[in-house]
């Protein structure tokens, strides 16, 4: 007899018999690189590194040592969401050193 995959973890035979499968979710995390989650994002790679060292973003390092920093997406998504300027960020008057800038 020969099976054939289906949708909902169902499979059918050659007979048109059905004997369906308990299947369990996928609940694994999504993990990217810094460099392909900087580019799937459309930031830049120092900045998707600063979120992942700073805890703004749930992170790891894969490996000994100074392993590579692997991004979880969905932390990086909801971080994404989640970031609104606001009214009063707009407003706020630029300034550099404790000095305003003018003119700008």
């Amino acid at each position: 007899m020969e099976y054939i995959k289906q949708d909902y973890g169902a499979l059918s035979t050659a007979d048109s018999t059905t004997e369906t499968i308990e299947t369990v979710p996928d609940n694994k995390p999504v993990m990217l690189s810094l460099k392909s989650a900087a580019q799937k994002f459309g930031l830049s790679y120092y900045m998707t590194r600063y979120l992942a060292l700073s805890g703004a973003i749930a992170a790891v390092r894969a490996g000994s040592g100074k392993g590579r920093i692997l991004i979880n997406e969905q932390s990086l998504v909801a971080y994404l969401n989640g970031s609104r300027l606001t009214d009063e960020q707009e407003e706020q008057p630029r300034s550099v050193g404790g000095i305003r800038v003018l003119g700008r």
